[in-house]
């Protein structure tokens, strides 16, 4: 996939509950006590769907606006007073598109919300919120494609969402798996740190017309769009940072493991290379 010129990237705009949980406690499994926990602390409102049809078995869902996801990562990162306001935020557009989510998902799987007819209007709706938080979020945010799974690693093909330079990633699949992501789904990774732990997370995520969101998202992707006249390969300076933001992520994990997961991946062909992105 390539920086793109006709499309964006873009996290696909209503995540499950277990994502707004892990986004919230990242170290922690998911569970409904964890989420009606966020409710009473958080605020966080969520859109219940009781499914029906081949799709979905019978039962209930919660579904939130990707919005609550980022408040999350907002409160993570010391800003409580950007939370709020995508807290907020998301809690809006929960309220608005309430009906349709609600007849949408009644019958159909979440991965499919493209195909809504109300789509355009909730991905531009997210978009504008979006545009503010991208400005604060600090670096360390992919736009990706997963390319192969081999094993216990998966390749994603991406680039850094701020600059625009591309590269490669190689992460466990049971990540891939959580998010319910396989082969030649899009994808958005977050690195961080939380008290000197590195995190990895991933959203779902969709190619959107650059058309749809353009006017709301330009001035922040001049600057993805002006790196397609560069050179396509990386500098040594760049292959350097990207290992050094791989490494620093998985400082958590003992010698031995990383040891035995380069050795693994270096048996099954994943090697630090640059790539040219498609899309």
């Amino acid at each position: 996939m390539a920086t793109p010129k006709r499309n964006y990237v873009l996290p696909l705009p209503v995540v499950g509950w277990d994502l707004l949980v892990r986004a919230f406690s990242p170290a922690e499994r998911p569970t409904r006590a964890k989420l009606r926990t966020l409710r009473n602390r958080h605020g966080v409102q969520g859109v219940q769907v009781t499914h029906r049809g081949e799709h979905n078995a019978a039962g209930s869902g919660t579904y939130f606006s990707v919005l609550a996801v980022f408040a999350a990562h907002a409160e993570r990162d010391g800003r409580p007073e950007e939370a709020h306001e995508l807290a907020t935020a998301a809690a809006a557009l929960e309220t608005r598109f309430k009906p349709q989510l609600t007849g949408f998902l009644r019958h159909n799987d979440l991965r499919d919300l493209p195909k809504a007819p109300f789509f355009d209007d909730l991905m531009r709706a997210t978009a504008e919120v979006m545009k503010s938080w991208l400005g604060l979020r600090p670096g360390g945010t992919f736009a990706a494609a997963v390319k192969d799974v081999r094993g216990p690693f998966a390749r994603l093909d991406a680039y850094l969402v701020f600059t625009g330079t591309r590269t490669s990633l190689d992460l466990p699949k049971e990540l891939l798996e959580a998010a319910k992501l396989g082969v030649n789904d899009c994808a958005w990774v977050f690195s961080s740190t939380v008290e000197n732990t590195g995190l990895v997370e991933l959203l779902p995520a969709v190619n959107v017309r650059r058309a749809l969101v353009g006017s709301t998202l330009e001035d922040w992707y001049t600057s993805v769009v002006a790196s397609e006249a560069a050179d396509d390969s990386m500098t040594e300076a760049e292959m350097e940072a990207v290992a050094d933001e791989y490494d620093r992520l998985a400082g958590p994990m003992s010698p031995a493991r990383i040891a035995a997961a380069r050795r693994t991946a270096s048996d099954r062909g994943f090697v630090r290379q640059s790539v040219r992105l498609v899309g």
